[in-house]
């Protein structure tokens, strides 16, 4: 049997492991369903309950979460993403993240949309940890500008400085804007001094990070 006659038999074979595992996955779904109907049931009556416009509002922002994460996981890749896949992947790592602890699921979705995709391990793996930084860094910023704008909302504890809170949003947005600094240096180089010896390149002028003048900058030795 030929290389190109075995082709279809090992697609055949993907198709039927994917359809078995959708079909598991449908049966524990099932099964956690029917171990608490009580509970489902409960929350059935709630939503009926319930008023509808508000319960519009919730879709429409619980929707506009998939769309943000879509948006911050393009921004961490330099390759154009296809958009109603990655939309729908970051609906399905949102579905596996409340399967699986410490954001686990939510990662091997993404790691495994990003390999379809021809992104190398290396690369989204510097991707995922990207997203997660800003992610982290956003997430502090707002905690601590809802703090400002509520002082009276959340009572820190005597024994926990403030300080201790200020100090990871100054860092993240210092290093946030080191990072924005380093882009636009990039992008426009300026009046910055350039010279290869500085860098060690000897290639000819390229942008120097040193913040002096060019007289200090090109002295020999």
């Amino acid at each position: 049997m030929t290389a190109t006659e075995s082709l279809p038999t090992t697609v055949g074979r993907r198709l039927y492991v994917r359809l078995g595992i959708t079909l598991i996955a449908l049966a524990a779904a099932g099964g956690m369903l029917a171990t608490h109907r009580t509970t489902l049931s409960r929350c059935t009556d709630r939503l009926a309950a319930a008023d509808g416009e508000w319960l519009v509002r919730a879709c429409v922002a619980a929707a506009a979460t998939w769309v943000c994460t879509a948006l911050a996981q393009q921004g961490a890749v330099a390759e154009r993403l296809p958009r109603g896949r990655l939309v729908a992947a970051q609906f399905a790592a949102g579905a596996a993240h409340h399967l699986l602890a410490a954001g686990v699921g939510a990662t091997v979705v993404n790691l495994r949309f990003l390999t379809r995709c021809g992104l190398s391990t290396r690369r989204e793996a510097t991707s995922l940890a990207m997203k997660a930084a800003v992610g982290g860094m956003a997430r502090c910023a707002l905690g601590v500008a809802l703090l400002v704008a509520s002082p009276g909302t959340v009572h820190l504890s005597a024994r926990v400085p403030h300080v201790l809170v200020l100090l990871p949003v100054a860092t993240g947005a210092a290093v946030l804007a080191a990072a924005i600094s380093g882009r636009l240096r990039q992008r426009w180089p300026g009046p910055w001094p350039t010279c290869g010896r500085c860098t060690g390149t000897g290639h000819g002028p390229v942008l120097c990070g040193a913040v002096r003048s060019r007289s200090l900058c090109c002295m020999p030795g």
